[in-house]
């Protein structure tokens, strides 16, 4: 009998134990949450300044305080400038930034073969004196988008789990390249020359992608990695996930798909899960959103 007590303590013991850790797992949990959410914060504010639409002047864009001391801060008083569609943005374009948006197919029964890679670039520096108009429209004329098909899967067209459409790229021509070497042409892609700079300095680029750490694991395989400084540039110093800076823009708990953002800006997204066309989209809707989260 008393062996049988003690085995029952135990067994509740062991359950109060699972409890306390639920617990604490729990915390941790929405810890994290919180700082993932307040780092999402900061990146659109960066990306509000990177743009021109927000002073960056401000000590929310340089503080690096935990999350639990931002907490406890007074926000610092900002002066808004009203953002008129038809004039340049209002403030400088901080750093300078070259955006550079990718997005990546795969065979969707063998995902180690990329069949597709879509780049598009918008030069922050092209902008300057330039209003944006509704939507971004003049903003977007700048955006130069490529199409990269791999020869060696050329004949590959998705179908099952979404509609491919590799040879309906609507900004350009597709160009052509093997497979051995799609790695290197993606790596020279962001190489971006200093000479349109008055300083001739090397350029800063951000990362612009949806659900963007999908592409940045098949830009890996191939040989590409973002960590790595391309010739002429200071390497990437940001990410825009446009999937989930919607999700905090609007408030809404989960991401959304290209096409439904698309939808929300009134855009026509034609040949979607064509790599270009989803990379260029994908410029475009941060643009939209940028200029709509700073009215």
């Amino acid at each position: 009998m008393e062996e049988q007590f003690t085995a029952f303590e135990q067994m509740i013991e062991a359950a109060w134990e699972t409890t306390r850790n639920k617990k604490k797992v729990s915390k941790a949990k929405q810890q994290q949450r919180l700082e993932n959410q307040q780092r999402l914060v900061e990146g659109l504010r960066r990306v509000q300044s990177y743009l021109g639409l927000r002073s960056s002047e401000t000590d929310d864009l340089i503080d690096d305080a935990a999350w639990e001391e931002k907490k406890a801060q007074e926000p610092v008083p900002e002066t808004p400038r009203p953002l008129h569609m038809d004039q340049p943005a209002p403030f400088p374009f901080w750093m300078e930034p070259v955006f550079i948006s990718i997005d990546v197919e795969s065979n969707e029964y063998h995902h180690k073969q990329i069949t597709e890679v879509g780049i598009s670039i918008l030069d922050t520096l092209d902008l300057v004196g330039m209003s944006p108009a509704e939507a971004g429209a003049h903003w977007r004329t700048k955006i130069q988008s490529r199409h990269l098909r791999v020869e060696e899967y050329a004949h590959h067209v998705n179908q099952h789990f979404v509609a491919g459409c590799p040879g309906n790229f609507d900004f350009g021509a597709s160009e052509w390249v093997s497979a051995d070497d799609l790695g290197a042409v993606v790596q020279n892609a962001f190489q971006i020359p200093s000479s349109s700079s008055s300083t001739r300095a090397p350029r800063h680029l951000v990362l612009v992608g949806h659900a963007v750490s999908s592409d940045v694991q098949y830009l890996r395989q191939i040989g590409v990695r973002m960590e790595r400084k391309p010739e002429g540039t200071a390497g990437f110093i940001g990410v825009v996930d446009t999937a989930e800076f919607f999700r905090i823009i609007r408030g809404e708990p989960t991401t959304r798909k290209l096409a439904d953002i698309l939808q929300e800006f009134n855009m026509t997204g034609w040949h979607l899960h064509n790599a270009g066309n989803d990379a260029r989209y994908t410029m475009e809707v941060m643009l939209c959103m940028m200029l709509e989260h700073s009215r």
